[in-house]
């Protein structure tokens, strides 16, 4: 199995549960992420090549010995994995945990067509998309680069099995022409033999960046009666925000703290203003037992149970802010929603149903 990285975000949590269950069903898994390879080739852009020949003789060799490959995030690794399958006639499987066949930030905000138009460069981290955005005749080649590396990318994929982690994500990938399979992510369980309690204060788990809905977020905490915590990374560009917010910032803590908050919050929030493709701090809270208030977008779409395990709301502060109230007011009714978000976390979402429905997608592959 082939990703981007080896431990930073819910995409890397999917690879290392997944490698782990797989090895425990005595399957022989090998894992190779970005940062173990030289460091040469970290500073190679998929954008510029697809990839290069010494990466393709490198996965050449790696791959004869194994009867599948199944890639991850692959947009800094490049794609010669890919490539070197193909040569071998290897079955491919790619997990998509972004929208990067449709957008070069990955996030495909509102589903918009256009790769530099969905924010206009004001929110990416790509000085080069800033640049285009402000001078058309540049913006319109960077565009016309972008499509012939989507093209190049999409042909790539001709022979792969595709596999999205939500149905909304499969929907999307539908219309613009990739054939797709759904499986729903899964995680290892963490709260067994935890004591669980209900302390009056919002918890939000999500990265804290325009995507993720951070200028939401800091509007809802003026609108809840309660505390509301935030764990994850922060965007420098909120910093300043964050200070003059009624938001309690705990910065980027350990799985221990993080589980600590889990165990004592009321509820937790996700505020994503893009489609999502599967929000995994939702597992989390369900997995502790605790109700969830998510804005009515891609994967949470998968995930929650509408008015059972939580509430699905559009994404206006008043909406999630009245929700979370509703629950903090609401002891009993809180508990009673967790119970259900639990249940359907262990009969949906563990890394066991996860692991046995990508056995069941190798074997096909490899046998077909």
């Amino acid at each position: 199995m082939v990703n981007d990285h080896g431990s930073f975000s819910g995409a890397e949590a999917i690879f290392n549960g997944l490698a782990h269950e797989l090895q425990r069903n005595q399957i022989h898994v090998q894992t190779l992420t970005f940062d173990e390879l030289p460091i040469a080739w970290q500073q190679f852009h998929y954008l510029k090549h697809l990839s290069s020949p010494q990466q393709e003789r490198y996965f050449n060799d790696l791959l004869c010995n194994y009867d599948l490959l199944h890639c991850h995030n692959i947009s800094t690794i490049g794609f010669a994995p890919i490539i070197a399958a193909q040569q071998l006639e290897i079955p491919i499987v790619y997990t998509a945990h972004d929208y990067l066949f449709m957008c070069p930030h990955r996030t495909f905000l509102n589903c918009n067509d256009s790769c530099f138009k969905c924010n206009w460069g004001k929110r990416s981290t790509s000085l080069q998309a800033r640049f285009l955005a402000k001078i058309p005749i540049l913006w319109r080649y960077g565009e016309r680069r972008i499509k012939r590396t989507k093209e190049k990318i999409l042909n790539l994929f001709e022979n792969t099995t595709i596999v999205t982690v939500s149905t909304e994500m499969g929907r999307i990938f539908k219309t613009h022409g990739l054939e797709n399979i759904t499986i729903l992510n899964g995680i290892p369980p963490r709260s067994k033999n935890q004591v669980i309690d209900w302390y009056e204060y919002v918890l939000s788990l999500g990265r804290l960046t325009y995507e993720k809905g951070v200028d939401l977020l800091f509007q809802v905490a003026n609108w809840i009666e309660w505390p509301i915590v935030a764990i994850n990374r922060i965007h420098m560009d909120y910093l300043d925000g964050m200070a003059k917010s009624k938001v309690d910032y705990k910065g980027f803590v350990t799985r221990e703290c993080v589980d600590h908050y889990l165990r004592n919050t009321t509820v937790l929030v996700s505020c994503s203003l893009w489609h999502e493709p599967f929000d995994l701090t939702l597992l989390d809270a369900m997995m502790f037992g605790k109700p969830v208030v998510a804005t009515n977008l891609g994967g949470h779409k998968d995930i929650v149970n509408n008015g059972v395990t939580g509430f699905l709301v559009e994404p206006e502060a008043g909406e999630i802010a009245k929700m979370c109230n509703f629950l903090l007011n609401n002891k009993e009714e809180a508990i009673r929603m967790g119970k259900k978000g639990k249940e359907r976390f262990e009969e949906y979402f563990t890394i066991e149903r996860c692991a046995s429905d990508y056995l069941k997608l190798y074997r096909r592959l490899v046998n077909a």
